[in-house]
C-alpha cells in the first residue's frame, strides 16, 4: 500500500511527476485534452509469459489501436495462455476489445 502502480493515458492528469501533474503540458484546466476510453492499447501477457500485478490502476485502455500497420481491437488487459494473478487493483474506464 502506498506505492501503487498507475497504467492511465497521458492525458490523465490525476497522476503525474513534477507536483503539476500536466503531463502533457495542455493546461488541463481549460479542460481540453481530457483522456479518454482507448487512448492507450493495454497489458498483453502471451503464451507461456507470467504477468503478476498488484496495487495497480489501470485506466483509459483498450479500444481499437494501430499494430504493424493495421489497427486491431484490444481489452485493457489481455491473457493469452499465461500464467497471471491479478490483486488489489482497479481497472476502471477501459475500452471494449470489441472493433
Amino acid at each position: 500500500d502506498g506505492q501503487e502502480i498507475i497504467f492511465t493515458s497521458r492525458l490523465d492528469d490525476r497522476y503525474g511527476g513534477s507536483g503539476t501533474f500536466d503531463t502533457n503540458n495542455d493546461d488541463s484546466d481549460a479542460n481540453e485534452d481530457q483522456p479518454n476510453r482507448g487512448d492507450w492499447g493495454g497489458i498483453f501477457l502471451g503464451h507461456a509469459s507470467r504477468g503478476r500485478i498488484d496495487h495497480a490502476l489501470i485506466t483509459f485502455g483498450g479500444g481499437v489501436n494501430r499494430i504493424d500497420g493495421s489497427f486491431a481491437g484490444f481489452n485493457a488487459i489481455e491473457i493469452h495462455q499465461a500464467e497471471a494473478r491479478i490483486t488489489n487493483s482497479v481497472i476502471e474506464n477501459n475500452a471494449s476489445g470489441l472493433s
